[in-house]
């Protein structure tokens, strides 16, 4: 068989030397001008086939030669009965290419989506009590000196809820081991929270937004269910798997404790843990005789505050639901169900006239009125139809010669409410289309309207087909 042309370099030096490759029975002969070496075939390295990228040839003492002519090698081994091995076959082909590729995302997946989870679970079982502890401490440690003041609840006030929470019964079994601590939440404003050595983390803002003391062990107890699943310690054994493994290892908690604040004050949890810390609650309070209606009726009061605030840093609720995320489909299987909007003022809540005349009323176009707080931002007009359909237009400015965007709804008025649900917009970003609007109709004639947001500010509307200018003009 011909000789296979290869570049071969001693190992000592990164000079190339041009070379001949040839069998000689299970011996590689090298052959070039500064090089004469045979090598048994056994005694070498040679890497695999790689599309067009040059073979390699490894020698005991550190030589190695360059194959560039990659199909003549190959049948040179064959000659010597050295085949492709099983991968390279596999790889050559491109069905078993793909499949592997499919496996590879396939086996990512997994591991990512319950091998990872599944690890978390294992591990945060198995931390010693030492490591929680210095992760507790350190963490309670950086929220007071960087986030918290001292709480302003009395002492007794303070020792009063924990009793009173600590006489509850657990949902099963024995409760997690836990203590119960008051701050002034600072920044956070409304916030509860369980830290990884037991410790429940209550502001005093959340305390002045409870109706009662049940509401209060509501969110206590659902937070005892993070507790009881370990929740806190798996999210954060998830998010940094390899520090949590080393610094349990090497006894280091300080370098594993660092991290703790930050990730708590930037945590989110699933759904799913959601899910058991509200059962857990629930639970909980029903075998103490507590409807767990409670708990729903806190979080859709924070949930309300949110949504009127638009998430603004005066929201004193924007941490806790940030870190517990208060959905509908939470409240609603806790038995609560979220009011339409909360009570404002002075304004009451009796319908001024049934909902058919009401209904009767709202048909035909509206827009801001004069007397409204945004009558000199840009303009919009509401067209109601005896269909149920709605149309919104948003002008650039108050004079209504140039619409920014159109949207489309249903509407409908039930025990003084109307309900608009949007169908389409073209700019979600200020109306979201699947959203539900609910104002109250505070009073309403042929020519006026005045209507109640559910953060209970009032808008003033007047019939007309387009903006009404400065001073008001004749309705139309």
């Amino acid at each position: 068989m011909e000789a296979v042309p290869a570049t071969y370099f001693d190992g000592i030096s990164a000079r190339p030397q041009p070379a001949s490759l040839y069998l000689r029975g299970a011996w590689l002969i090298v052959d070039g001008a500064t090089v004469a070496r045979e090598e048994p075939l056994a005694a070498l390295d040679i890497s695999e086939p790689l599309g067009a990228a040059p073979r390699v040839v490894r020698f005991a003492d550190g030589a190695h030669c360059e194959v560039h002519a990659p199909a003549a090698f190959a049948a040179l081994l064959r000659e010597a009965g050295i085949g492709d091995g099983f991968v390279v076959r596999l790889q050559a082909r491109w069905h078993w290419a793909l499949a592997a590729v499919v496996l590879t995302l396939a086996s990512a997946f997994a591991g990512y989506h319950w091998g990872l989870p599944a690890a978390a679970d294992w591990i945060a079982a198995r931390l010693p009590a030492r490591l929680l502890a210095g992760m507790g401490e350190s963490t309670l440690a950086v929220f007071d000196e960087h986030v918290f003041r001292p709480s302003a609840l009395p002492a007794a006030r303070q020792a009063a809820l924990a009793a009173a929470f600590d006489r509850l019964a657990p949902a099963h079994g024995a409760a997690p081991a836990h203590r119960i601590v008051f701050r002034d939440g600072g920044a956070i404003g409304a916030n509860a929270f369980a830290l990884p050595d037991g410790t429940i983390v209550v502001t005093d803002q959340l305390v002045d937004s409870a109706g009662d003391d049940s509401e209060i062990f509501g969110v206590l107890a659902h937070e005892l269910g993070h507790l009881d699943r370990r929740h806190g310690l798996r999210m954060l054994i998830q998010g940094s798997m390899v520090g949590v493994l080393v610094g349990w290892y090497l006894g280091d908690v300080s370098s594993v404790a660092a991290g703790v604040p930050a990730a708590l004050l930037q945590a989110r949890y699933s759904r799913e843990f959601e899910r058991e810390a509200d059962t857990y609650a629930g639970a909980m309070l029903e075998r103490n005789g507590i409807p767990p209606a409670v708990l729903a009726r806190i979080l859709g009061r924070m949930q309300t505050r949110a949504e009127c605030t638009h998430g603004s840093a005066s929201d004193p609720f924007r941490g806790y639901l940030r870190s517990h995320p208060a959905t509908q489909e939470r409240i609603a299987r806790l038995g609560g169900e979220r009011p339409a909007w909360p009570v404002f003022g002075t304004q009451g809540t009796a319908p001024p006239l049934g909902d058919t005349e009401i209904t009767q009323l709202l048909v035909g176009s509206w827009a801001v009125s004069p007397q409204d707080p945004t009558f000199a931002e840009p303009g919009a007009i509401s067209t109601y139809r005896a269909d149920g359909s709605l149309e919104f237009t948003a002008y650039t400015d108050n004079t209504c010669t140039a619409a920014e965007f159109h949207s489309t709804a249903q509407w409908l008025v039930r025990d003084g409410l109307l309900v608009i649900h949007v169908i389409t917009s073209e700019q979600p970003d200020s109306i979201q289309p699947g959203a539900t609007i609910v104002d109250r109709v505070v009073s309403i004639d042929a020519q006026q309207a005045v209507l109640e947001s559910k953060c209970g500010t009032l808008q003033y509307r007047v019939r007309r087909a387009t903006c009404v200018p400065p001073g008001g003009g004749p309705a139309q």
